[in-house]
């Protein structure tokens, strides 16, 4: 199981400079992830890619990690028709 993510720390991934950050620290599993941009693999949790009309995202639960509808998408979406005015 992958440690608590920090904030920002995808960045390297998705700038593709995960070999220039983590250097000789760089894990085969890790590079694959990083080429590939999936981080399925055997005995994770299946990470769906985010989509706007699925509105999926990763809960991270003391059960374990889970992919679930976003359930602050109602206020959210609310919240931004009420800033755009409609």
């Amino acid at each position: 199981m992958w440690p608590n993510p920090c904030a920002s720390t995808e960045i390297p991934y998705v700038f593709d400079t995960v070999a220039a950050r983590y250097t000789k620290n760089l894990s085969p599993a890790d590079e694959a992830i990083a080429k590939t941009g999936n981080p399925d693999g055997e005995g994770r949790p299946h990470w769906p890619p985010y989509s706007a009309q699925d509105d999926q995202l990763m809960n991270f639960t003391n059960a374990g990690p889970v992919a679930e509808r976003d359930a602050w998408k109602p206020r959210l979406d609310l919240t931004e028709a009420a800033a755009q005015g409609k």
